[in-house]
């Protein structure tokens, strides 16, 4: 197998991968979104319990009994407002996380495509021509800035630092 075949083959992967991803992330998108609501629906509704039982707190006729069942009812509800709102923001934070990897699977996918096309582009252009058969490509860069060098490289050559007869 060529290295451009090879290439290729490995592009296909990729984007098999990519949009086996996508269509996951996608299937949870519903789900995730009616938990967020749900969630947010309840948060609201303790919530307003816990308004509910501030107000009534607020009106100076109460005996001190009465006062005290308050203050323990809104007790339980600030109890149960928190947990409404962990849940809350654990769905929102889920929603989050699956619209990111939502989108970096878009993204993969999009590259892999446009790579796969560059790829199969070349190898028929090998293919058409005996002379870049086998034929590859690569890129070695290179940058020094403020006494530092920055490399990078795409395909199978390196970049090497020799000092005094040393790699």
């Amino acid at each position: 197998m060529t290295p451009l075949e090879e290439i290729i083959n490995e592009q296909k992967t990729k984007l098999e991968k990519a949009t086996k991803d996508k269509a996951t992330y996608e299937s949870k998108v519903s789900e995730l979104n009616n938990k967020k609501t749900a969630a947010q629906t309840d948060y609201d509704a303790k919530k307003g319990v816990v308004v509910k039982y501030t107000n009534e707190l607020k009106d100076p006729d109460h005996p001190p009994e009465k006062k005290a069942e308050l203050e323990a009812l809104l007790g339980v509800a600030k109890t149960n407002e928190a947990k409404a709102l962990a849940e809350l923001t654990k769905a929102s934070d889920a929603v989050t996380a699956n619209d990111a990897a939502l989108a970096t699977a878009k993204k993969d996918i999009a590259d892999a495509t446009k790579a796969l096309e560059e790829n199969e582009t070349a190898y028929e252009k090998a293919k058409e021509n005996p002379e870049l058969q086998g034929m590859g490509t690569t890129l070695e860069i290179c940058l020094i800035y403020n006494n530092k060098a920055y490399i990078g490289h795409v395909g199978d050559s390196r970049i090497y630092r020799v000092r005094k007869q040393f790699i």
